[in-house]
């Protein structure tokens, strides 16, 4: 004699979890995803929080702004977060030209004087450490607090030789240096 299942209870169970995991997917996020024209390019940022400071965000290689969304609700209680995709990358512009550090540098620059900040606090994290150096070597005067994350600085000691021409780190070549 076979016995059957119950799978009323399984069922049951199975579409509680769809409903409640499509509430929450279809909550809208807590950040704007908007654009804007900058040094000649169509630059896409995210923008979250509602404080006085800005807080930027420099993705890394590979990444998008939006691999600092994690960040936004903690941080965006105190600043305004700003998280663009550098020149080329994410939803951003595809120039020919201009893919070296202190251009992406002017063009989120530029981006932040269009949002009518006048200093910032900057955090930069691996191709996008490289980007938030050379904004604050080119604007010392504008950057309150830089944190960099995840990669070696530039001409700071013989390490940058070492593993800029590591081929473990080929895709160093991949945005010009600066």
């Amino acid at each position: 004699m076979k016995k059957h299942l119950n799978l009323a209870p399984v069922c049951l169970a199975l579409l509680l979890t769809l409903f409640s995991a499509s509430s929450f997917f279809s909550q809208k996020p807590a950040y704007e995803s908007k654009f804007a024209s900058v040094n000649g390019v169509k630059i896409h940022y995210l923008k979250a929080g509602t404080g006085k400071t800005a807080l930027v965000f420099l993705h890394g290689f590979g990444e998008t702004s939006h691999m600092w969304t994690p960040m936004f609700e903690e941080f965006g209680k105190d600043f305004t977060v700003i998280a663009p995709d550098l020149r080329g990358i994410g939803e951003s512009s595809q120039p020919a030209a201009g893919y070296d550090k202190k251009t992406a540098a002017v063009d989120v620059h530029e981006l932040v004087k269009n949002l009518g900040y006048k200093k910032i606090n900057l955090v930069g994290h691996d191709i996008g450490l490289m980007v938030a150096y050379a904004y604050a070597a080119q604007f010392p005067n504008e950057v309150e607090k830089l944190a960099l994350l995840e990669a070696p600085i530039h001409g700071i000691g013989d390490y940058w030789d070492k593993i800029f021409n590591n081929e473990k780190t080929w895709h160093f070549h991949f945005v010009e240096s600066a």
